[in-house]
């Protein structure tokens, strides 16, 4: 009776062995997919959401910039001794 025994366990050993690594190759795949998956969601994200935005963004500065130099040296010493002023105010 223990002769039939040793083969049946072998057997069950066996089958148990590659389920598990069947079941451990299936979701190894499906993670490195989903890691492909978010890899290139992020990819996509930066090329045209992110360096749109940040164009945009350049482009608001320089414009921002350009008009900053169209001030008047005048407008810019008033402004300069008003702020002074402001600080020098004792408050209470």
């Amino acid at each position: 009776m223990l002769h039939y025994l040793a083969p049946l366990c072998d057997a069950v050993y066996t089958r148990m062995n590659h389920y598990i690594d069947d079941t451990v190759q299936k979701w190894r795949q499906i993670r490195e997919t989903l890691v492909v998956v978010f890899l290139l969601l992020i990819a996509f994200c930066y090329l045209f959401l992110f360096k749109r935005a940040i164009s945009r963004l350049e482009k608001k500065k320089q414009l921002t910039r350009s008009m900053l130099l169209m001030i008047p040296a005048r407008a810019i010493s008033v402004a300069e001794s008003l702020r002074k002023a402001i600080a020098d105010l004792v408050l209470h």
